[in-house]
């Protein structure tokens, strides 16, 4: 007896043997493009907000906020505020430590 799957694809069920199910999976990544891996900023890197936030799961506002207060550096470029991420790491780890 062949291994039959039953999915449901756009509200209707879908009965595949495995060997379809795997030639329909090889189909789609062949088509679809290659997930991109998150890639790390170097530590030399000027970063926004968001993105020093997302490296250290900290808020972006309260990124923005310690950088208005002077305790994280950052570059005002116009509008812009960028952040080195080794200066900026090194600040943070700094306002971690109990006095």
């Amino acid at each position: 007896m062949t291994d039959i799957v039953v999915l449901e694809f756009c509200g209707e069920p879908l009965a595949l043997t495995r060997e379809q199910l795997d030639e329909a999976r090889d189909r789609a990544r062949e088509m679809l493009p290659a997930p991109q891996e998150a890639i790390a900023p170097s530590p030399e890197q000027l970063v926004d907000a968001k993105a020093l936030a997302a490296l250290t799961s900290l808020p972006a506002s309260w990124l923005e906020e310690q950088a208005r207060r002077g305790t994280v550096p950052s570059l005002q470029l116009g509008k812009y505020r960028r952040f080195n991420v080794a200066e900026s790491l090194a600040a943070i780890r700094k306002l971690g430590r109990a006095p």
